[in-house]
C-alpha cells in the first residue's frame, strides 16, 4: 500500500463505495484525526496537504505543540518494529 507523505505526516489512501471519491486520514496521530477526500487524486493530495497545513497553522495559532506522527516516531527508533505500516 502506498501512502501520501507531507512535512512528516502519512496519510492512507482509501476508496470510499458508498460516496464514490477518494478518501484517507492521516495515519499515526493519538489525539488528533485530520481526514480528506476528493475525486481524483491530485484532488486528494490537495486536500491531504491543505489538511495538515490548515492542522499546522492553528496549533501555531493556539500555540500548541503539534502532534507528530507516531509512525515517523516510530520508525525513526532503531528498535522499532512495524509490522502494519510500510512507510518509504
Amino acid at each position: 500500500m502506498d501512502y501520501l507523505h507531507y512535512k512528516g505526516y502519512h496519510g492512507s489512501v482509501e476508496y470510499s463505495k458508498e460516496d464514490e471519491c477518494l478518501c484517507g486520514q492521516v495515519l499515526g496521530l493519538k489525539d488528533s484525526l485530520i481526514v480528506y477526500e476528493g475525486n481524483t487524486l491530485a484532488e486528494l493530495i490537495e486536500d491531504f496537504e491543505a489538511g495538515i497545513d490548515s492542522y499546522l497553522s492553528g496549533c501555531e495559532e493556539h500555540c500548541i505543540f503539534p502532534e507528530t506522527s507516531l509512525i515517523k516516531r516510530k520508525i525513526s527508533h532503531p528498535s522499532a518494529q512495524l509490522p502494519l505500516f510500510a512507510v518509504k
